[in-house]
């Protein structure tokens, strides 16, 4: 196993969003020379035939087998949310952002009503987000130490769970399918997540980034936001 002293990524690109934004679509957009041709000479030459991995993929090590020219990362900016993480910081996956010579970080930022249709259709295969039947998931998290769970999650969990309440949520995508509709709360993680960057440059990581979102003919009709 290779070590972060000895493996480096020459060109990371990583393509972000909240939940259900559209990442995967794009990606596969990406490698089938669907994207139009600004967006693709924003990218650097050859990434669309770079290996790809999931976040996930780094919950236990940043560590890398072998140096790479370059690589893809599929990374949802609600990770720290989901992980019960307090900051991009404590994410290990973002860790690989240390390991490269140039980052390239495409940011979808979809339109609220886009991005809850699209969580509707692609979480929940287009059902009814139900309310009103228990949350025994959650219930679960009040089971854990409760000290590794940040105060904000925590007292939200605490809320949800409340007898009479409406809001009885299963899963993580049925609270951010709610907690989507709050406003401010979208917007004050793109604000985190953009906040993080800025700080990795600070440190001397060369990134750039920007911004795109589905058009309107639909997911795979991206549009560079200026």
């Amino acid at each position: 196993m290779g070590s972060p002293e000895k493996t480096r990524i020459g060109h990371l690109v990583i393509i972000t969003g909240p939940t259900s934004s559209g990442k995967s679509t794009l990606l596969a957009s990406m490698r089938n020379g669907e994207l139009n041709e600004k967006l693709k000479s924003l990218l650097p030459a050859g990434a669309a035939a770079w290996e790809e991995y999931p976040c996930s993929a780094f919950d236990g090590s940043v560590k890398l087998d072998e140096s790479k020219e370059g690589m893809v990362l599929h990374y949802d900016i609600m990770r720290p949310f989901k992980k019960f993480l307090d900051s991009y910081e404590d994410d290990l996956a973002s860790g690989l952002m240390d390991l490269a010579d140039n980052v390239t970080i495409v940011f979808i930022k979809p339109d609220r009503d886009v991005l809850l249709r699209q969580l509707q259709e692609g979480e929940f295969k287009g059902g009814k987000v139900e309310t009103g039947k228990g949350a025994m998931y959650l219930r679960s998290l009040l089971t854990r130490s409760m000290r590794v769970i940040p105060s904000s999650v925590r007292q939200f969990v605490k809320n949800v769970l409340v007898p009479g309440q409406r809001k009885s949520i299963t899963d993580f995508n049925k609270i951010l399918y709610f907690r989507y509709q709050e406003s401010g709360w979208l917007e004050n993680w793109y604000d985190k997540f953009e906040a993080f960057i800025a700080r990795k440059k600070e440190n001397g990581t060369r990134i750039r980034i920007f911004f795109v979102k589905p058009g309107t003919a639909g997911r795979k009709n991206w549009v560079l936001i200026e």
